[in-house]
């Protein structure tokens, strides 16, 4: 039960860290995420044959019934000023709905499953988990001013760094399967990076907007990085920075794209470039038969980006397709395959400036405080009054809408827990 409502006090930390509710909500401007996954069975069964899992026409049936349930859901988060509501469906029926929003002593949470009660959290203890939250992070921050503090001396940093590249070299080279017409060579040294950085935050550390941030902080002495300095310039290493810069280059002297191929130790290699007015990143970490990947890549429409985990036993590949929407929200779409077989997809949508109606409310409730809840005295009678509204109403509530939207697989689910269970109906 202690699980149970930790899981409810986080889905209130959760809701009440965005926007939330109070009374009856009505429609209004706010913006949506909705989450949906489409799983392969075929392939899932597949796979956990060759792993050495479960056999059987049973064990079939159930799995195909999980997948089929998981692939007909759908999660949805809404939020319209200081009111917000997660709802899951299934094949477009309700299954469950969480709202929460402000009152007068703090907030209040909702759950349609138990539709008699309305859970309360006071300001006290909404304070209390801000602090515990946020107490890392210093106070009074101006972004503006650390902003400024940050770009200020930048231009003297991308001077210093211009002065050490040199004209473009002519010739043909290919790198990462890309054809280039010059290569830009780069002539600074370990040394020279250094210094140039630790130069950079040193001014940087004396505006300030940013030595307040570091007083507060308390872990750092800006003095200790004349120190460093002082030991760079003394020991600092004069071998060449990993760094390779390619380029196309016009006869005008204007690079179509351009390519830099940063080496990280002695095994990662980071490409960053521009091509053709789009963006593109990579990594790639190769040791022994393990191989780590991740891409990047502008497109008109949004962004292109995959991973790729591979070592001798397993090859797991994600690759997403972001496309922007003209509310300033965001479709994508993610396949994952492993070892080359599809294992479905998964689908995020982010709307905002949407006409959204919210319709969790505390109206006809009684309000338990959820402090009591928490504080695991099954001896009070807020405390047992939940847990009767809990196993009476929302877990038969639960399964009843589960079994009305997806009867054939919710039978297949839950005759084998009926099973292990001798018998004993769990309806």
């Amino acid at each position: 039960m202690k699980k149970l409502i930790s899981v409810l006090l986080i889905a209130a930390m959760l809701l009440c860290s965005v926007p939330a509710l109070a009374g009856s909500l009505t429609t209004g401007k706010g913006f949506t995420v909705e989450l949906s996954v489409d799983l392969n069975g075929n392939s899932i069964l597949q796979y956990a044959s060759m792993m050495g899992g479960m056999a059987g026409m049973d064990f079939t049936d159930v799995l195909n019934s999980v997948v089929s349930i998981v692939s007909n859901t759908k999660i949805k988060y809404a939020a319209k000023g200081d009111a917000s509501q997660i709802d899951v469906t299934v094949k477009n029926k309700p299954l469950i709905s969480l709202g929460i929003g402000p009152d007068k002593g703090g907030y209040t949470m909702v759950c349609d499953l138990i539709p008699t009660y309305a859970f309360h959290l006071s300001a006290e203890t909404m304070e209390q988990m801000t602090r515990e939250i946020t107490k890392t992070i210093p106070a009074n921050i101006d972004v503006t001013a650390v902003t400024n503090a940050l770009l200020k001396p930048l231009d003297e940093l991308i001077t210093s760094v211009s002065q050490k590249v040199g004209a473009p070299e002519s010739g043909s080279y290919t790198v990462d399967g890309i054809t280039f017409n010059s290569r830009i060579p780069v002539n600074i040294t370990q040394k020279d990076a250094q210094l140039m950085l630790m130069n950079y935050a040193k001014q940087v550390l004396a505006e300030p907007a940013v030595a307040n941030l570091v007083k507060q902080a308390g872990d750092f002495d800006p003095a200790t990085i004349d120190q460093a300095i002082a030991e760079v310039e003394q020991y600092g290493s004069d071998d060449p920075i990993p760094v390779e810069i390619y380029g196309d280059v016009n006869m005008y002297g204007v690079a179509s794209k351009t390519y830099a191929v940063i080496t990280v130790g002695y095994d990662t290699k980071v490409y960053v470039g521009q091509m053709d007015n789009r963006f593109v990143a990579k990594m790639v970490r190769e040791y022994n038969n393990d191989t780590i990947s991740l891409d990047i890549e502008d497109t008109e429409k949004g962004s292109l980006a995959s991973l790729r985990v591979k070592d001798s036993s397993s090859d797991v590949y994600l690759k997403s397709e972001i496309t922007d929407r003209n509310d300033g929200g965001f479709d994508s779409k993610t396949d994952v395959f492993i070892n080359n077989m599809s294992f479905g997809a998964v689908y995020l949508n982010v709307h905002s400036g949407a006409n959204i109606t919210l319709s969790a409310t505390t109206n006809g409730r009684d309000v338990i405080p959820f402090e009591q809840l928490a504080s695991g005295d099954s001896s009070s009678q807020e405390f047992q009054n939940f847990q009767q509204a809990l196993v009476m109403t929302a877990v038969p509530l639960l399964l009843s809408r589960a079994q009305d939207a997806m009867p054939s697989e919710m039978n297949s689910i839950m005759s084998l827990f009926n099973g292990a269970l001798g018998g004993m109906s769990m309806f």
